[in-house]
């Protein structure tokens, strides 16, 4: 009986092992390698854009899921035939991420700087980011996209505008989502 433990425990472990993967580059090629499927990336995204989430935890069960979600929270998308493309643009590459909650939003000393702020949301995206949160965002300049961006299978909003907007914008997102 004993034996069977030790065997189950053996196989559970191997079956459970997960990979960790620093950086977009190395998790793209170990998602490739746990999952057989090619990606094609947007020539935007590169390990040096400033990331919200410097790595994962892939094991061939959660490969799919877990990589989306490393994605999502640096503002890229997992598109069908594996598409791989940056939903940040212009100044946004290189704006500073910050995953953010409630009563943990980071004060900046500039107002007008350049920022993306991440936010898993408990509720359906849909109906946590309202009106009131879009009519807030600031003018959108030739050079830069300011947006609202939802990834609603992980629950993930993006907001890139500048630090004061996005501040407003958040903070209506959150009241929302409560």
């Amino acid at each position: 009986m004993l034996k069977f433990f030790l065997f189950a425990s053996l196989i559970f472990s191997f079956n459970s092992f997960a990979e960790t993967c620093e950086g977009f580059n190395a998790c793209a090629d170990l998602y490739t390698k746990l999952t057989g499927e090619k990606l094609t990336i947007d020539k935007d995204i590169s390990d040096e854009m400033s990331m919200a989430s410097t790595s994962a935890n892939l094991t061939s069960a959660n490969a799919k899921t877990e990589f989306t979600l490393f994605l999502n929270k640096n503002v890229v998308a997992l598109q069908p035939k594996g598409l791989v493309m940056s939903l940040r643009h212009g100044e946004y590459l290189s704006a500073p991420i910050y995953v953010v909650s409630e009563g943990n939003i980071p004060r900046m000393f500039t107002k007008e700087g350049k920022v993306t702020f991440i936010y898993h949301a408990q509720h359906d995206t849909k109906k946590v980011v309202t009106a009131k949160a879009r009519a807030s965002m600031s003018k959108k300049s030739k050079k830069s996209l300011n947006n609202i961006v939802e990834f609603s299978q992980s629950k993930i909003i993006a907001v890139s505008d500048t630090v004061e907007a996005a501040t407003k914008i958040i903070k209506e997102v959150m009241k929302a989502d409560n």
